[in-house]
Protein backbone atom coordinates (compact mmCIF):
# COMPACT_ATOMS: atom_id res chain seq x y z
CA UNK A 1 0.00 0.00 0.00
CA UNK A 2 1.03 3.58 -0.55
CA UNK A 3 1.42 5.53 2.68
CA UNK A 4 3.04 8.74 4.49
CA UNK A 5 5.71 7.39 6.91
CA UNK A 6 7.61 9.74 9.80
CA UNK A 7 10.55 7.87 9.62
CA UNK A 8 12.23 10.18 12.40
CA UNK A 9 12.08 13.54 14.16
CA UNK A 10 12.33 15.92 10.97
CA UNK A 11 12.70 12.73 8.25
CA UNK A 12 9.22 12.10 6.08
CA UNK A 13 8.77 9.97 2.98
CA UNK A 14 6.00 8.55 0.34
CA UNK A 15 6.58 5.22 0.50
CA UNK A 16 4.95 1.56 -0.25
CA UNK A 17 4.82 -0.60 3.12
CA UNK A 18 3.16 -4.49 3.16
CA UNK A 19 -0.63 -4.31 3.19
CA UNK A 20 -1.09 -4.93 6.82
CA UNK A 21 -4.08 -7.24 7.95
CA UNK A 22 -6.57 -7.20 11.15
CA UNK A 23 -5.97 -8.94 14.06
CA UNK A 24 -8.23 -10.01 16.63
CA UNK A 25 -10.76 -7.37 17.38
CA UNK A 26 -9.57 -5.16 14.35
CA UNK A 27 -10.91 -3.86 11.32
CA UNK A 28 -9.17 -3.30 8.30
CA UNK A 29 -10.52 0.08 6.73
CA UNK A 30 -9.91 1.37 3.24
CA UNK A 31 -9.03 4.66 3.97
CA UNK A 32 -11.00 7.82 1.94
CA UNK A 33 -10.18 10.91 3.38
CA UNK A 34 -7.41 11.71 5.68
CA UNK A 35 -6.82 15.26 7.51
CA UNK A 36 -3.65 17.27 8.32
CA UNK A 37 -3.69 18.52 12.61
CA UNK A 38 -1.32 20.98 13.60
CA UNK A 39 -0.59 17.90 15.61
CA UNK A 40 1.10 16.01 12.98
CA UNK A 41 3.58 18.56 11.97
CA UNK A 42 4.81 19.22 15.99
CA UNK A 43 5.01 15.39 15.73
CA UNK A 44 7.69 15.98 12.99
CA UNK A 45 9.35 18.26 14.77
CA UNK A 46 9.59 16.25 17.54
CA UNK A 47 7.21 18.41 19.68
CA UNK A 48 4.88 15.95 20.31
CA UNK A 49 6.31 12.27 21.63
CA UNK A 50 5.10 9.56 19.00
CA UNK A 51 6.86 5.98 18.13
CA UNK A 52 8.66 6.07 15.14
CA UNK A 53 8.68 5.10 12.26
CA UNK A 54 5.11 6.04 11.88
CA UNK A 55 1.97 6.34 9.12
CA UNK A 56 0.72 9.97 10.86
CA UNK A 57 -2.85 10.85 10.65
CA UNK A 58 -5.63 10.63 13.10
CA UNK A 59 -8.75 12.61 11.47
CA UNK A 60 -9.47 9.79 8.85
CA UNK A 61 -12.80 8.19 7.57
CA UNK A 62 -12.87 4.99 5.30
CA UNK A 63 -14.91 1.76 4.64
CA UNK A 64 -13.89 -1.72 6.53
CA UNK A 65 -13.15 -4.35 4.21
CA UNK A 66 -12.28 -7.04 6.74
CA UNK A 67 -12.94 -8.10 10.04
CA UNK A 68 -10.67 -9.61 12.43
CA UNK A 69 -10.72 -12.76 14.63
CA UNK A 70 -13.89 -12.15 17.10
CA UNK A 71 -15.48 -9.13 15.15
CA UNK A 72 -18.91 -9.61 12.89
CA UNK A 73 -18.57 -10.07 9.51
CA UNK A 74 -21.54 -7.51 9.09
CA UNK A 75 -18.74 -4.64 9.72
CA UNK A 76 -17.42 -4.95 6.34
CA UNK A 77 -18.41 -2.81 3.91
CA UNK A 78 -19.93 -0.38 6.73
CA UNK A 79 -18.50 3.48 5.99
CA UNK A 80 -16.71 4.58 9.30
CA UNK A 81 -15.07 7.23 11.23
CA UNK A 82 -12.49 6.17 13.63
CA UNK A 83 -11.36 7.75 16.93
CA UNK A 84 -7.99 7.53 17.39
CA UNK A 85 -7.30 6.95 20.99
CA UNK A 86 -6.78 4.03 22.82
CA UNK A 87 -6.84 4.13 26.72
CA UNK A 88 -5.36 1.30 29.03
CA UNK A 89 -8.26 0.99 30.49
CA UNK A 90 -6.98 0.34 33.55
CA UNK A 91 -5.78 3.23 35.25
CA UNK A 92 -7.60 5.68 37.57
CA UNK A 93 -8.07 7.78 35.10
CA UNK A 94 -10.03 5.55 32.76
CA UNK A 95 -11.87 4.35 35.59
CA UNK A 96 -13.13 7.25 35.98
CA UNK A 97 -14.24 7.80 32.56
CA UNK A 98 -11.60 10.29 31.72
CA UNK A 99 -9.80 8.47 29.39
CA UNK A 100 -8.57 10.96 27.45
CA UNK A 101 -6.00 11.79 30.19
CA UNK A 102 -4.82 7.84 30.64
CA UNK A 103 -1.31 7.20 32.06
CA UNK A 104 -0.64 4.86 28.84
CA UNK A 105 -2.49 6.73 25.72
CA UNK A 106 -2.15 5.72 22.43
CA UNK A 107 -3.28 6.44 19.78
CA UNK A 108 -3.54 5.87 15.64
CA UNK A 109 -1.19 8.09 13.90
CA UNK A 110 0.86 8.75 16.92
CA UNK A 111 1.82 5.33 18.59
CA UNK A 112 0.42 3.03 15.97
CA UNK A 113 -0.13 3.94 12.00
CA UNK A 114 -3.35 5.99 11.57
CA UNK A 115 -4.70 7.76 8.10
CA UNK A 116 -2.11 8.86 5.93
CA UNK A 117 -2.16 5.44 3.88
CA UNK A 118 -4.33 3.78 1.47
CA UNK A 119 -5.03 0.90 4.42
CA UNK A 120 -5.38 1.48 8.58
CA UNK A 121 -6.16 -1.28 11.07
CA UNK A 122 -8.09 -0.28 14.08
CA UNK A 123 -9.55 -1.75 16.86
CA UNK A 124 -13.41 -2.22 16.42
CA UNK A 125 -14.10 -0.39 19.31
CA UNK A 126 -12.62 2.82 17.54
CA UNK A 127 -14.77 2.99 14.57
CA UNK A 128 -17.88 4.51 14.21
CA UNK A 129 -20.93 4.08 11.21
CA UNK A 130 -21.46 7.40 9.43
CA UNK A 131 -24.23 6.16 7.20
CA UNK A 132 -24.31 8.62 4.03
CA UNK A 133 -22.14 11.36 5.56
CA UNK A 134 -19.70 12.11 2.48
CA UNK A 135 -16.11 10.84 4.01
CA UNK A 136 -14.23 14.12 3.90
CA UNK A 137 -16.69 15.53 6.12
CA UNK A 138 -16.73 12.21 8.42
CA UNK A 139 -13.03 13.13 8.76
CA UNK A 140 -13.92 16.48 10.58
CA UNK A 141 -15.66 14.31 13.53
CA UNK A 142 -11.92 14.07 15.07
CA UNK A 143 -11.73 17.65 15.43
CA UNK A 144 -15.16 18.24 15.81
CA UNK A 145 -14.97 15.66 18.99
CA UNK A 146 -12.08 17.45 20.80
CA UNK A 147 -14.44 20.77 20.30
CA UNK A 148 -17.67 18.84 21.93
CA UNK A 149 -15.22 17.93 24.99
CA UNK A 150 -13.73 21.58 25.29
CA UNK A 151 -17.43 22.03 25.68
CA UNK A 152 -18.22 20.00 27.88
CA UNK A 153 -15.27 20.89 30.41
CA UNK A 154 -16.36 24.47 29.94
CA UNK A 155 -20.46 23.76 30.60
CA UNK A 156 -21.34 27.23 29.32
CA UNK A 157 -24.29 28.63 30.53
CA UNK A 158 -27.72 29.04 28.12
CA UNK A 159 -27.31 32.55 26.19
CA UNK A 160 -23.92 33.05 26.91
CA UNK A 161 -21.60 35.75 25.36
CA UNK A 162 -18.69 34.32 24.10
CA UNK A 163 -15.33 35.63 22.35
CA UNK A 164 -13.22 33.31 20.62
CA UNK A 165 -9.60 34.47 19.44
CA UNK A 166 -8.90 32.44 16.13
CA UNK A 167 -11.19 31.97 13.20
CA UNK A 168 -8.94 29.10 11.68
CA UNK A 169 -10.41 25.55 11.23
CA UNK A 170 -10.95 24.64 14.88
CA UNK A 171 -11.79 28.20 16.01
CA UNK A 172 -14.83 27.62 13.53
CA UNK A 173 -15.71 24.29 14.49
CA UNK A 174 -15.81 25.89 17.87
CA UNK A 175 -17.94 28.61 16.73
CA UNK A 176 -20.47 26.82 15.49
CA UNK A 177 -20.45 24.07 18.68
CA UNK A 178 -20.92 26.80 20.65
CA UNK A 179 -24.15 28.34 18.90
CA UNK A 180 -25.66 24.73 19.02
CA UNK A 181 -25.38 24.31 22.54
CA UNK A 182 -27.19 27.48 22.99
CA UNK A 183 -24.63 30.77 23.35
CA UNK A 184 -26.67 33.80 22.72
CA UNK A 185 -23.89 35.67 20.97
CA UNK A 186 -20.64 35.12 20.00
CA UNK A 187 -17.57 36.90 18.74
CA UNK A 188 -14.70 36.13 16.83
CA UNK A 189 -11.27 37.84 16.61
CA UNK A 190 -8.38 37.07 13.78
CA UNK A 191 -6.35 38.79 12.09
CA UNK A 192 -6.86 37.32 8.77
CA UNK A 193 -10.03 39.29 6.95
CA UNK A 194 -11.33 36.18 4.79
CA UNK A 195 -11.45 34.24 7.86
CA UNK A 196 -13.32 36.73 9.74
CA UNK A 197 -15.47 36.48 6.90
CA UNK A 198 -16.08 33.34 6.43
CA UNK A 199 -16.63 33.03 10.35
CA UNK A 200 -19.60 35.58 9.63
CA UNK A 201 -21.00 33.38 7.23
CA UNK A 202 -20.93 30.21 10.17
CA UNK A 203 -22.39 32.65 12.44
CA UNK A 204 -20.63 34.91 14.05
CA UNK A 205 -22.41 38.01 15.31
CA UNK A 206 -19.59 40.28 15.67
CA UNK A 207 -15.77 39.90 14.53
CA UNK A 208 -12.64 42.12 14.99
CA UNK A 209 -9.72 41.94 12.89
CA UNK A 210 -6.99 41.43 15.73
CA UNK A 211 -6.13 43.31 18.78
CA UNK A 212 -6.02 47.08 17.25
CA UNK A 213 -9.62 47.01 16.25
CA UNK A 214 -10.91 44.60 19.24
CA UNK A 215 -9.65 47.67 21.35
CA UNK A 216 -11.16 50.20 19.22
CA UNK A 217 -14.72 48.86 18.66
CA UNK A 218 -14.63 46.61 21.55
CA UNK A 219 -13.54 48.97 24.33
CA UNK A 220 -15.44 48.32 27.77
CA UNK A 221 -16.60 45.31 26.47
CA UNK A 222 -16.80 41.47 28.37
CA UNK A 223 -17.65 38.69 27.88
CA UNK A 224 -18.94 35.46 29.99
CA UNK A 225 -16.54 33.02 27.80
CA UNK A 226 -13.43 33.95 26.70
CA UNK A 227 -12.07 30.98 24.37
CA UNK A 228 -7.92 30.90 22.57
CA UNK A 229 -8.05 28.78 19.62
CA UNK A 230 -4.61 29.96 18.40
CA UNK A 231 -2.24 28.77 20.57
CA UNK A 232 0.04 31.98 20.63
CA UNK A 233 0.85 32.45 24.29
CA UNK A 234 0.28 36.60 23.56
CA UNK A 235 -2.77 35.85 22.85
CA UNK A 236 -3.62 33.60 25.99
CA UNK A 237 -1.88 35.92 28.32
CA UNK A 238 -4.51 39.09 27.11
CA UNK A 239 -7.89 36.87 27.26
CA UNK A 240 -7.88 37.95 30.72
CA UNK A 241 -9.31 41.67 29.85
CA UNK A 242 -12.00 40.11 28.25
CA UNK A 243 -14.01 38.17 30.79
CA UNK A 244 -16.20 39.06 32.76
CA UNK A 245 -16.57 38.95 36.67
CA UNK A 246 -17.49 35.32 37.67
CA UNK A 247 -16.30 34.38 33.47
CA UNK A 248 -14.63 31.50 31.89
CA UNK A 249 -11.44 31.01 30.11
CA UNK A 250 -10.83 28.40 27.84
CA UNK A 251 -7.50 27.17 26.51
CA UNK A 252 -8.08 25.38 23.91
CA UNK A 253 -5.56 26.45 21.44
CA UNK A 254 -2.12 24.52 21.64
CA UNK A 255 0.59 26.29 23.27
CA UNK A 256 4.41 25.86 22.70
CA UNK A 257 4.99 22.90 25.52
CA UNK A 258 7.53 25.86 26.83
CA UNK A 259 5.77 28.67 26.44
CA UNK A 260 4.35 30.40 29.81
CA UNK A 261 2.49 33.65 30.51
CA UNK A 262 1.96 36.25 33.30
CA UNK A 263 -1.15 35.12 35.31
CA UNK A 264 -1.96 36.84 38.36
CA UNK A 265 -3.63 34.72 41.21
CA UNK A 266 -4.96 37.67 43.25
CA UNK A 267 -7.44 38.86 39.93
CA UNK A 268 -8.47 35.04 39.33
CA UNK A 269 -9.48 34.82 43.18
CA UNK A 270 -10.91 37.95 42.76
CA UNK A 271 -12.85 37.63 40.04
CA UNK A 272 -14.40 34.47 40.95
CA UNK A 273 -12.77 32.94 37.47
CA UNK A 274 -12.79 29.63 36.04
CA UNK A 275 -9.72 28.61 33.57
CA UNK A 276 -10.76 25.44 31.62
CA UNK A 277 -8.33 23.38 29.79
CA UNK A 278 -9.00 20.60 27.61
CA UNK A 279 -7.15 18.49 25.89
CA UNK A 280 -8.13 16.14 23.01
CA UNK A 281 -11.32 13.94 22.84
CA UNK A 282 -13.42 11.62 24.82
CA UNK A 283 -15.58 9.71 23.97
CA UNK A 284 -17.21 12.51 22.12
CA UNK A 285 -16.41 10.96 17.74
CA UNK A 286 -20.33 10.08 17.94
CA UNK A 287 -21.87 13.18 19.23
CA UNK A 288 -19.31 15.09 16.66
CA UNK A 289 -20.79 13.03 13.75
CA UNK A 290 -24.41 13.54 14.84
CA UNK A 291 -23.77 17.85 14.81
CA UNK A 292 -22.75 17.39 11.06
CA UNK A 293 -25.34 14.92 10.04
CA UNK A 294 -27.62 17.08 11.14
CA UNK A 295 -26.22 20.10 9.94
CA UNK A 296 -26.10 22.19 12.74
CA UNK A 297 -21.95 22.11 12.72
CA UNK A 298 -20.94 22.99 8.72
CA UNK A 299 -17.93 21.31 7.82
CA UNK A 300 -17.76 21.77 3.96
CA UNK A 301 -16.66 25.61 4.23
CA UNK A 302 -13.74 24.37 6.57
CA UNK A 303 -12.08 22.43 3.51
CA UNK A 304 -9.94 24.52 1.46
CA UNK A 305 -7.38 22.39 -0.54
CA UNK A 306 -7.79 18.16 -1.00
CA UNK A 307 -4.46 16.66 -2.19
CA UNK A 308 -2.88 13.01 -3.32
CA UNK A 309 -0.62 11.23 -0.77
CA UNK A 310 2.52 11.86 -3.17
CA UNK A 311 1.41 15.94 -1.90
CA UNK A 312 1.16 15.49 1.55
CA UNK A 313 5.11 17.34 2.79
CA UNK A 314 4.13 20.20 0.46
CA UNK A 315 0.73 20.80 2.26
CA UNK A 316 1.92 19.78 5.34
CA UNK A 317 3.80 23.09 5.17
CA UNK A 318 1.32 25.11 4.36
CA UNK A 319 -0.60 24.56 7.67
CA UNK A 320 -1.52 27.28 9.06
CA UNK A 321 -1.15 29.89 6.06
CA UNK A 322 -3.45 32.57 5.70
CA UNK A 323 -4.91 30.84 2.52
CA UNK A 324 -5.33 27.68 4.15
CA UNK A 325 -8.24 26.20 6.24
CA UNK A 326 -8.04 22.63 6.76
CA UNK A 327 -6.24 20.11 4.47
CA UNK A 328 -6.68 17.07 3.51
CA UNK A 329 -6.21 14.10 1.12
CA UNK A 330 -8.09 12.41 -0.35
CA UNK A 331 -7.26 8.60 -1.15
CA UNK A 332 -9.72 7.04 -2.70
Amino acid sequence: MKAVQFESIGHIRVTELPDPGPGPGEVLIRVAASGICHTDVDILKGNFKARFPVVPGHEYAGTVVAAGEGVSSDWVGRRVAVDPNVPCGQCRACHENRQNLCRDLRAYGVDWNGGFAELSVVRVQNVHPIGNLPFEQAAFAEPLGCVIHALRRLQPEPGSEVLIFGAGPMGLLMLQALKAYGAARAAVVDIHGPRLELARQLGADEVFLGDPELRRRGEGRSFDVVADATGVPQVVEGMMERVRDGGKLLYFGVCPPSAGISLRPFEVYRRDLQIVGSFSLNATLPPALRLIQSGAVQVEPLLSHQFALDEFEHYLNRVGQPDTMKLQAKIL
